[in-house]
């Protein structure tokens, strides 16, 4: 996805992955062709080079925006588990579709140059800014890698938040 136009086709490519692909994919009244040309779609999209790191970047580490990444990896995974023999095409192409985001990921991955102290979660706040308003420009990569991981870190305590918030206090006494 081009820098410049993810801001304006975020929420479509959001509701095409949600409401069409994902949702063809796992439904068990699909037939087996509908479901992979829906994986065949979603794997298009993983073979672009940038749209591993996009798709993470502009949804995973957004608030407001479902987790594309993760649902697609868990897609990938779900379609790609051995349940017999001998293996279908699906499971193939769930597999083959693997491969190829592992593979985008290793291609653009520098372990040896990597200088961060702060681990996998950093969460250190040392003033408080709104996130949601943050708008950053990327200038180096290990900023923008240190700025995703800060995003997600942030977007995970809101879920964690959220549910918390959301539990019926109900049921916790009862059980």
């Amino acid at each position: 996805m081009h820098p410049c136009f993810h801001r304006f086709i975020r929420l479509q490519l959001e509701a095409f992955f949600t409401f069409v692909s994902f949702r063809v994919a796992v439904q068990a009244s699909s037939s087996l062709q509908l479901k992979e040309v829906a994986l065949e779609a979603v794997i298009n999209f993983c073979r672009q080079p940038t749209f591993i790191f996009e798709a993470y970047a502009n949804y995973d580490c957004h608030i407001i925006f479902r987790d594309v990444f993760e649902e697609i990896g868990r897609l990938l995974c779900k379609h790609a588990f051995p349940t017999g023999s001998p293996l279908s095409t699906l499971q193939i192409q769930a597999f083959e579709g693997l491969v190829i985001m592992i593979h985008n990921i290793s291609d653009h991955v520098d372990g040896e140059h990597d200088s961060s102290s702060s681990g996998p979660y950093p969460v250190e706040i040392t003033e408080y800014r709104p996130f949601w308003d943050e708008n950053f420009k990327a200038n180096d990569s290990e900023d923008w890698a240190d700025h995703a991981r800060l995003r997600k870190a942030q977007k995970r305590k809101i879920k964690i938040a959220g549910d918390h918030f959301n539990r019926d206090e109900r049921r916790d006494w009862t059980t």
